[in-house]
């Protein structure tokens, strides 16, 4: 789930497309920050730098509506939450739903400011000759831990560590997915006699349980030596497969590029995640485990040469995609595969209807809409035709995009939303270099 549902004390004319053009920005935001997780912005051809102004106008869009209209977490979003934790003051994670008080703008700051943090630390390691990617997968499990840890001390579950992680993933919160899945296994092979909440948390802080968020947020971690992988494991491992799949169907369901897109990458960060679990929590893979490993390494594989395709591809760029896949089923097909259910399992990304080799490809998939612009290639003419919420959600560091929207709003006699929007023309200049 995205965090895209809100309320409001008073809804003055035109506050309806603000909160439009915020939950647009939220879902871009989570899109590029999975796709970052997953794969990294590099391969999109992106820099983080060239987020931040993105990033302060989402913040700035997101407090100028609490202060002014009341915004708040609709209790309908179940979705994580994970403070960056500066001072170790504040409770250090759980759910929107049980938090009633969390901002809008400090949850996307929060987010924003652990990206900022890893992004940054990843340049310092590069230079000094260290490995990023091994320390980025230390830095995370080591937040991740934590961050379940006190979620399941919170709920007495044990299992709820893990849930909480996964999550976090498919939410597209987490800043490196192998980092979240060396700290599910680390759950996953704790010692056998931690199987209460309270003995997993002492477990890993030295047989201590933190009483404080000072002493969540900074008390040292000690990872406790890896005991063979439990009976209690199992259905802990079958929820994440089947959760993998629930999210590449939801991405296999969708009606658009952008919704397909934005699904799909959740779905890899999920099956990423869960191929180096399964790598990780067994020193010997059982037949029946091995074969899911191997199909959701191919979905895995499959999702990287989809993004590179993307890169490349002449507009409209999903028409590639789409002929990569009807020709991946003709050879599933000439294998055996007369029912294609193992081309379901190991390569299928696209909703089905599109594999049809007379289906037509409609106009709103072939390509970037204003959720993806912003990592895709632009081609030109669709994004022309945006409306000006939706051309505010693809050129958000563009002051004549919140002009244009601020005169739309005036137009329709929306006089206090021209107004807000036309001072986030000003936040977004701000932000120029």
């Amino acid at each position: 789930m995205i965090p895209t549902a809100w309320r409001a004390r008073q809804a003055p004319p035109g506050a309806e497309l603000l909160v439009e053009v915020l939950a647009g920005l939220t879902k871009e935001a989570l899109l590029a920050s999975a796709c970052d997780a997953v794969v990294g912005l590099h391969r999109f051809g992106v820099r983080f730098e060239q987020r931040r102004a993105r990033h302060t106008v989402l913040v700035g869009l997101a407090g100028g509506l609490e202060k002014a209209i009341g915004l708040r977490f609709d209790p309908s979003m179940d979705v994580p939450f994970l403070r960056l934790a500066r001072d170790g003051d504040g409770e250090l994670s759980g759910y929107l739903s049980r938090r009633s008080d969390y901002l809008p703008s400090a949850w996307a700051t929060d987010l924003l400011a652990r990206w900022d943090v890893q992004d940054t630390l990843r340049e310092s390691w590069r230079a000094s000759g260290d490995d990023p990617d091994a320390n980025s997968r230390l830095l995370e499990s080591a937040r991740l831990l934590r961050a379940a840890l006190h979620h399941a001390a919170r709920t007495g579950e044990p299992t709820s560590a893990i849930e909480y992680i996964a999550d976090v993933v498919s939410a597209g919160l987490c800043r490196d997915v192998t980092g979240a899945a060396r700290a599910i296994t680390l759950v996953l092979r704790a010692p056998a006699e931690a199987g209460t909440a309270d003995a997993l948390v002492r477990a890993f802080f030295g047989g201590r349980l933190p009483d404080t968020g000072r002493a969540w947020a900074a008390a040292p971690l000690t990872e406790p030596a890896l005991s063979a992988l439990p009976r209690r494991a199992a259905p802990v491992m079958s929820m994440l497969v089947e959760r993998s799949y629930g999210l590449l169907d939801d991405a296999r369901q969708s009606g658009g590029f952008d919704s397909w897109f934005m699904a799909l990458t959740r779905a890899a960060g999920m099956i990423r995640c869960v191929t180096y679990v399964l790598r990780w929590a067994t020193e010997r893979m059982p037949l029946g485990l091995r074969a899911v490993y191997g199909q959701l390494a191919e979905l895995d594989a499959h999702y990287s040469g989809t993004v590179a395709g993307l890169r490349v591809a002449r507009p409209p760029i999903m028409r590639g995609v789409v002929a990569h896949m009807r020709h991946m089923a003709a050879m599933f097909r000439a294998g055996g595969d007369t029912t294609g259910d193992r081309f379901a399992r190991e390569a299928l990304l696209i909703p089905r209807p599109l594999l049809e080799e007379d289906a037509h490809l409609p106009e709103a998939w072939q390509g970037p809409g204003c959720h993806t612009a912003p990592i895709l290639a632009r081609p030109p003419g669709p994004l022309d035709r945006l409306t000006p919420c939706q051309a505010v959600v693809a050129d958000a560091a563009d002051p004549a995009r919140w002009h244009a929207l601020a005169a739309h709003l005036d137009a329709r006699g929306a006089t206090w939303a021209a107004r807000m929007s036309a001072a986030m023309a000003g936040t977004a200049a701000a932000q120029a270099p």
